[in-house]
């Protein structure tokens, strides 16, 4: 991302509209993880805004590799909806 957008919000906002597209279609595609490969500069960013891990193998590369587990967060997502559904509108 260009310097002149940072600290406005902008990468953390693409960052979640990849993550919801990614979980999207995660039901017709069978995948687990996202990784990214990321600049050293933004493995920070990547571990406190996306939840991303690094993999410890490439923590030295100049683009290393990082890995988010989207299963857990699929997880919390169904309890959720099946949470709003308890409120289902009862028309008379």
């Amino acid at each position: 991302m260009d310097k002149k957008y940072g600290r406005k919000g902008v990468g953390s906002f693409l960052l979640l509209a990849a993550v919801g597209k990614a979980l999207k279609i995660s039901d017709d595609v069978g995948y687990r993880f996202i990784t990214v490969d990321s600049k050293q500069d933004s493995i920070e960013f990547y571990e406190k805004q996306g939840g991303f891990e690094l993999a410890k193998k490439r923590k030295n590369d100049p683009y290393p590799t990082m890995y988010l587990d989207i299963l857990p967060i699929k997880e919390e997502l169904k309890s959720v909806n099946t949470e709003l559904g308890d409120f289902k509108s009862t028309k008379n």
